[in-house]
């Protein structure tokens, strides 16, 4: 069971992570013809970023600040996980099985929070770049 949990958050996150370029890509002005009603709403805003998932200049976007929690959430769990995960080394009496695990769960929460980071990284970088 825990494998499987650990298993459908690396794919929630993966897909979070492979769809987020796919949204910032969309353009809501493609194939818009304003040579016959160059008055119309959509032709006056083409030239503007009207789009709220990609950050204005001046603002950081839907997309980024919900990216911002997605991170803080993770990064709070990955600290509690890491201080839980000490509690564990301290008393676990030189027990092995307690120590390795303990260990083993310092080290997935380091990785985590390396993930995170990284993949914040990214977001603001393909972001930016649009």
């Amino acid at each position: 069971m825990r494998r499987f949990v650990g298993a459908s958050l690396v794919s929630l996150l993966l897909s979070v992570i492979l769809l987020v370029p796919a949204a910032g890509a969309w353009s809501p002005f493609s194939g818009v013809d304003c040579s016959k009603a160059p008055n119309s709403a959509v032709c006056a805003d083409k030239g503007q970023n009207t789009n709220p998932l990609l950050p204005s200049p001046g603002d950081k976007g839907l997309l980024m600040k919900i990216v911002d929690i997605i991170a803080l959430v993770a990064g709070a769990a990955a600290v509690i996980i890491i201080i839980v995960s000490g509690l564990r080394f301290i008393t676990a009496g030189g027990n092995a099985e307690d120590i390795a695990g303990a260990r083993r769960g310092i080290i997935y929460a380091a990785v985590g929070i390396v993930v995170i980071a990284l993949a914040r990284a990214l977001i603001f970088v393909v972001l930016s770049k649009l």
